[in-house]
């Protein structure tokens, strides 16, 4: 299921994502949390990755800026990898340019519905964060 966090102004805005506000009029965190709960209530690491990531959800972001740090300053300390970035107004000159591996075919884990419909490729992080704990590094790595 893709998830998506409706903003004031709708999705296709021109402007810095730290102007973009979140739209809380709609109950999308309650749908998000049963989403995922659903999906991974029954995953090996749940109970204890679960209530952290039920924590950032429900909380109310000023920004989409705000919450996407927040849920990347997690990820990234849950899986303990140490992720440097910095916030700029622009793209530097030729970022566009940068290859990424984001394409680079992820080793198979154990997936919770795996037996029944074999492995799916191509699931966020918070799959592999469920299924495998801190293992999960060493997949990225």
């Amino acid at each position: 299921m893709l998830l998506s966090v409706p903003l004031i102004g709708g999705r296709r805005q021109s402007k810095p994502l730290s102007d973009t506000a979140i739209d809380y009029t709609h109950a999308w965190q309650r749908q998000h949390w049963g989403a995922l709960y659903s999906a991974y209530g029954r995953a090996p690491f749940f109970e204890h990755y679960g209530p952290e990531l039920e924590s950032i959800l429900k909380r109310q972001y000023k920004s989409l800026l705000d919450f996407n740090l927040a849920g990347i300053e997690w990820l990234s300390g849950a899986i303990l990898l140490e992720i440097r970035f910095s916030l700029v107004d622009e793209w530097p000159a030729g970022a566009e340019d940068v290859e990424t591996n984001l394409h680079t075919p992820t080793p198979e884990y154990t997936q919770v519905f795996g037996e029944r419909q074999g492995f799916v490729a191509g699931l966020s992080a918070i799959d592999l964060l469920m299924n495998e704990g801190p293992a999960a590094r060493m997949y990225l790595m």
